[in-house]
């Protein structure tokens, strides 16, 4: 929750690698009160069945390993066609692999404002990620 706070997102969602699979283990959002609500899965659910992400961004990461920054997804060349964003008017994504030792994607960390677009920026994308190596 931490450093989905500290990023300007008002969701976050981890996602971890098991083998060649990836599964949503918790969700943290932030309600109309401005209360935090964070969600820790009872069961692993597998993300390519998940509709609290874009699949499209998180199949991309999985294969290259490489962030995601879009100032406002809607408009993005790459993933605006996106069926979550579509439905869901995202503005502001980041999503970042977390990579363990000897390059193994270890999980994803999506984090996203749908209200303001250029959120996070590229100084922020840095300091996220440095906070999120300490998870691997």
């Amino acid at each position: 929750r931490i450093i989905i706070e500290n990023a300007g997102s008002q969701k976050g969602v981890f996602i971890i690698a098991r083998g060649n699979e990836l599964f949503e283990v918790a969700t943290a959002s932030v309600g109309e009160d401005g209360e935090w609500a964070v969600i820790q899965l009872e069961n692993e659910f597998p993300v390519n069945k998940s509709t609290n992400v874009p699949q499209s961004i998180i199949q991309y990461i999985k294969r290259s390993q490489r962030s995601v920054i879009l100032g406002d997804a809607g408009k993005d060349r790459t993933f605006k066609r996106d069926k979550y964003v579509v439905e869901n008017g995202s503005k502001s994504i980041f999503a970042l692999p977390i990579i363990g030792f000897g390059s193994d994607l270890k999980g994803i960390l999506y984090l996203e404002n749908s209200v303001v677009t250029d959120v996070f920026t590229h100084d922020r994308a840095e300091l996220l990620q440095l906070l999120s190596s300490q998870i691997a």
